[in-house]
């Protein structure tokens, strides 16, 4: 399977997911999807694997947090390691 194919496919897991999670919290607003454990986590790496992904066909450099695997194209999160999420610098940068 190309790159092309398997981003593609992450993309429309994702908006699945996405849609999935928006019905479940209209139909039970005490849902929150941000505070589903392992759903929630899922949706993040995923969000990330897709980030990812499109930064490599573009040849762009960032940085992922090794903690949270969150990732960042801002320059200066690159340059000095910072994780926003985290708030803490890490200081891996990947290329």
């Amino acid at each position: 399977m190309k790159q092309t194919e398997v981003l593609r496919a992450l993309k429309m897991q994702h908006q699945a997911i996405d849609m999935l999670m928006a019905k479940l919290a209209e139909a039970n607003k005490g849902f929150y999807p941000s505070k589903s454990g392992a759903i929630w986590d899922a949706v993040v790496l995923g969000h990330n694997a897709i980030c990812l992904l499109e930064a490599e066909t573009r040849g762009e450099t960032m940085f992922q947090c090794p903690v949270c695997r969150t990732v960042s194209f801002h320059p200066k999160d690159i340059e000095h390691g910072y994780c926003g999420h985290c708030h803490d610098f890490t200081g891996e940068v990947k290329h």
